[in-house]
């Protein structure tokens, strides 16, 4: 099996951004390959998916969210391989974990405060990403796009480009 998702990674590596072409190569490398690569095609079956899935979720203690999108990885490999080479795959349904909704905790005014004065004192590149995160709402992806071009220091403002599902968006300092 190590052999078809390696061929599944070259063939999306044209199609996907570098950051997750590296994040498909980690889930590979440190997940699914070690568990799974051995496997005949054929041995590939609901059962032991669920078991490679529970091993995920208790033995390794991941989140039930990221379980599920080493799981959508999982199938992805399986749907291409089958379309590839017909016959060779039997059809898998794959049980995803539930997610359970998590309370979010927010920063309190006073907690804000002291984390704002920590990215202050001594900034350097990446407190001061964070800072303009923590005081824009501009998301990590959007952040790590920016380019000079984007910033308009007369105006005050920062052009965030968002592409593909986002809309453009402008952001006042």
């Amino acid at each position: 099996f190590a052999f078809y998702c390696d061929e599944w990674l070259r063939f999306r590596k044209t199609k996907i951004k570098e950051s997750t072409y590296v994040k498909y190569d980690a889930i590979l490398e440190k997940h699914i390959k070690p568990k799974l690569g051995d496997c005949l095609p054929l041995g590939i079956t609901t059962g032991l998916i669920d078991d490679f899935s529970k091993e995920l979720l208790f033995e390794s203690e991941l989140s039930a969210k990221t379980v599920h999108d080493i799981l959508v990885m999982l199938h992805s490999i399986i749907v291409h391989t089958a379309q590839q080479f017909p016959g060779l795959f039997p059809t898998v349904k794959i049980n995803y974990p539930k997610r359970e909704r998590k309370e979010m905790r927010v920063l309190s005014r006073n907690e804000q405060e002291q984390f704002v004065s920590f990215l202050l004192d001594e900034t350097d590149q990446c407190k001061f990403g964070v800072l303009l995160m923590l005081l824009s709402g501009v998301r990590i992806g959007e952040l790590r796009a920016l380019k000079w071009e984007n910033v308009d220091l007369e105006n005050g403002t920062i052009i965030i480009d968002r592409q593909m599902q986002y809309q453009d968006g402008l952001i006042k300092l």
